[in-house]
């Protein structure tokens, strides 16, 4: 894995973005390489190496100190790190 592997972007229209880095094993989403800055539709599995990870959209039921600054009805990204 490179230092600078990839990018997971996520913008106000709920859009999710990753980008690789011209990295030498590539980045694969849902077993597909990523080669530029593509939109993802998650559920999915982002691979780096021997990482995954999953990819999910989760509605914010309770306001916590961290969402504090979100406005309701807000979606966040719900992401699961494993080692494969």
């Amino acid at each position: 894995m490179s230092k600078r592997h990839a990018t997971i972007e996520y913008n106000n229209n709920n859009e999710i973005y990753l980008t690789d880095h011209n990295s030498t094993n590539g980045t694969y989403y849902n077993g597909v390489l990523i080669t530029n800055k593509k939109p993802i539709d998650p559920p999915g599995v982002i691979q780096i190496g021997t990482l995954e990870i999953f990819v999910g959209f989760k509605e914010i039921k309770q306001e916590s100190k961290q969402d504090k600054k979100r406005k309701s009805g807000d979606t966040a990204i719900n992401m699961e790190v494993s080692p494969k």
